[in-house]
């Protein structure tokens, strides 16, 4: 039986799920719309692929299996509302998918690509001036994410071996598709508001919006801080969260970060910042006042324009960043940016503390000088001041400034440095009281429960207290408690 096909509904449906075999995109077909009557034949439905594919609404992005994915000419012959309802679908699908993304190892990578070096655009060694360019690449050894219509399988789950994980720019494999996408050819790629669309799979018109007013896709909240007060965290809804988070993998992980800064990074935490100070005569602390408040859109697009990315480009990532024209502290965007933006500070203060035989490292707005010169010290923390104003017109606040010898309690983003890295004492007793408490009570508050493991998870980071009596009594609590849950 001949069955008539609906270019309309297909191409929706590629949109939705892209890229996309017309195996997955039948069996999405049968299980999703249940009432759609009579469906093509794998055979004919992939055919159909093929000619959209041949008069420019899809590009075939891979073979054996065919991965179609949507062109700006494809998406131009949806209607309105067939745009509208895509771009739901297909936000909320990417929003499921970032939870299953994966880290690929080097020789994951050098298994896909069968032993063949990869392209420039998929380099992360880079020597010379190319160390500190930044555009859409995909780089050895990053984040990537899985294609979720691999879920549409009678086998639900995606595999990590398979190079369905592995789609370079999430839609499109290379640069060349997507310029063949927007029907550019030739131009170089760069992350544009249509480039983005064309990558991520939605409406560039849905990008426009979102720049044009971001406070539409923020919810604002303020939560307690530990040393009293509160703090305005402005969580991106959905929408922009997604897109926000395709941005830091696929194109703001190759923003330069100097090797100082241990905030929001992978390989670094609080412990690795504070364990440069460990054993230090002096150590100061300083803090940049309204830290991600005062990082501006302006900062942004200047610092990105410095590194490769044209205006437009450059533009529309910062507009996508910021919501009032600063850095919101709750965007996935925020944390990068405040790393990279601050990078020729960090370089220069990096440089100076060396000269001066210092230590300098810095957590988000938390810096750090150690060192045996108290007088080197202070002379490094005025420089900081003026470099920060000077540079970011960022303000140091004075009543939080700390120089502390060896013979007090040296502190560093939470760690005592005095001889070796440990959390504070008075922490550690806390935590051992609370877990002997709780084995006293009958029942377990989970709420409780997951307090201590989290602690206990801290403390598992701590080379030096492997053998410490109040870690050991700590564990053994939790172990006791556990065992009644």
């Amino acid at each position: 039986m001949t069955v008539t096909l609906n270019r309309g509904f297909i191409l929706w449906a590629v949109g939705v799920l892209q890229p996309v075999a017309s195996g997955e995109l039948l069996y999405y077909m049968e299980h999703v719309f249940e009432n759609a009557g009579a469906l093509p034949s794998e055979n004919d439905l992939h055919s159909y692929l093929v000619e959209a594919a041949n008069v420019g609404q899809l590009i075939r992005i891979m073979r054996e299996p065919d991965l179609f994915s949507l062109t700006i000419q494809g998406n131009s012959y949806l209607s309105r509302s067939q745009r509208m309802s895509r771009d739901r679908e297909r936000i909320f699908l990417l929003a499921d998918a970032w939870n299953g993304r994966k880290l690929t190892s080097r020789e994951e990578q050098t298994t896909e690509s069968g032993g063949v070096s990869p392209p420039l655009l998929q380099r992360t060694t880079l020597e010379g001036t190319g160390a500190n360019e930044c555009g859409p690449s995909v780089p050895r050894g990053r984040t990537h994410w899985p294609r979720y219509s691999k879920q549409l399988t009678k086998t639900t789950g995606s595999s990590s071996s398979s190079r369905d994980t592995f789609i370079n720019f999430l839609s499109f494999n290379d640069a060349t598709q997507v310029n063949l996408a927007r029907r550019a050819s030739g131009r170089a790629i760069q992350p544009d508001a249509v480039n983005l669309a064309l990558m991520i799979g939605l409406t560039p018109r849905l990008i426009s919006q979102i720049i044009v007013r971001p406070d539409r896709h923020y919810r604002s909240f303020p939560i307690k801080k530990r040393t009293g007060g509160a703090r305005e965290i402005h969580a991106p809804r959905v929408f922009l969260k997604t897109i926000q988070r395709f941005i830091v993998d696929y194109i703001f992980h190759v923003l330069p970060q100097h090797d100082a800064v241990h905030s929001f990074r992978n390989d670094r935490s609080i412990l690795s910042n504070a364990q440069c100070h460990v054993g230090k005569q002096w150590v100061a602390g300083i803090d940049v006042e309204n830290f991600f408040g005062s990082i501006t859109e302006r900062h942004i697009n200047s610092h990105l324009s410095s590194i490769g990315l044209d205006a437009p480009s450059a533009r529309t990532l910062a507009k996508l960043a910021t919501l009032n024209g600063v850095l919101p502290q709750g965007a996935p965007t925020s944390p990068i940016l405040s790393n990279s933006v601050l990078y020729n500070f960090d370089e220069l203060m990096s440089a100076e503390a060396e000269k001066q035989s210092l230590v300098y490292t810095r957590y988000a707005d938390d810096i750090t000088i150690s060192g045996s010169s108290i007088d080197c010290i202070r002379s490094l923390i005025a420089c900081a001041t003026l470099l920060l104003n000077d540079m970011y017109g960022l303000v140091i606040n004075d009543k939080k400034t700390r120089v502390l010898s060896r013979r007090s309690r040296q502190v560093v983003t939470g760690v005592v440095v005095n001889d070796v890295a440990l959390p504070p004492r008075d922490l550690r007793r806390r935590m051992r009281a609370a877990s002997y408490n709780a084995t006293k009570v009958e029942g377990v508050n989970v709420e409780a429960l997951n307090m201590l493991r989290g602690y206990l998870g801290y403390f598992q980071e701590f080379p030096d207290l492997v053998d410490n009596k109040e870690f050991t009594d700590f564990r053994k609590n939790l172990g006791n408690i556990r065992a009644r849950f």
